[in-house]
């Protein structure tokens, strides 16, 4: 009997460490962690079904370098597998782009947007390749501002979701005792349809994108 208490009480132990152990393998890709990234976007504003049929419009195109900054929390779900929350937002404003309205399928004008006031909040699953880089997935939901500069002053706040992939990779710096890590990311972005107004006119409109950015993070 003791003899059997005794196994028992070893495979008790050889159980907890080999999880201890296996949960290390991600513990540095685990908490808190605030990043930065910049790249290149790309961004379709489509405006359609006006309650005046004989008006319509080309989408417009705007295109921007961001800045984003943003913090994340990541929680071990297994020594493999990760999951986390992200909080982000751009801090600069896309380029300013045009498009045509048409009547009856002639030219009517020229109207001037950009994006602003970008946010978005994700879920992040992740897989551990190695000891030190991790592949992840992106879901999220996100909100932008289109400024209308031209021939009128107006804005509108749409929103969509938006997932992606991307990979990151720790680096250690000796004099400091934080993670760091670079990575790199593919984002789309599909938005939602939103009804608007314009004077006596009605119409939908929607925005969304892709991304492609590169950045450098640090848990804490």
């Amino acid at each position: 009997m003791k003899s059997a208490n005794l196994m028992a009480v070893a495979c008790a132990a050889i159980t907890l460490a080999t999880a201890t152990n296996g949960f290390a393998q991600v513990k540095n890709f685990v908490g808190p962690s605030v990043y930065a990234s910049s790249g290149y976007e790309t961004w379709s504003g489509d405006l359609s079904n006006s309650s005046y049929s004989p008006l319509t419009w080309d989408s417009f195109k705007p295109s921007a370098v961001p800045l984003n900054i943003g913090l994340d929390y990541t929680w071990a779900l297994s020594d493999k597998n990760t999951l986390g929350v992200a909080v982000e937002t751009n801090l600069l404003k896309s380029s300013t782009t045009s498009g045509t309205q048409y009547l009856n399928g002639a030219y009517n004008s020229t109207v001037s947007a950009y994006i602003d006031s970008q946010y978005e909040a994700s879920v992040v699953p992740g897989f551990l390749v190695s000891k030190d880089t991790l592949l992840y997935g992106k879901l999220g939901y996100y909100s932008v501002r289109i400024n209308g500069s031209s021939p009128s002053n107006s804005s509108s706040t749409l929103n969509g979701y938006s997932y992606g992939i991307g990979a990151k990779t720790l680096f250690h710096i000796p004099s400091s005792g934080n993670n760091f890590y670079v990575f790199g990311e593919l984002k789309s972005r599909v938005g939602n349809t939103s009804n608007q107004s314009g004077g006596t006119i009605t119409y939908d409109m929607k925005v969304g994108g892709t991304s492609a950015l590169v950045g450098v993070g640090m848990y804490f």
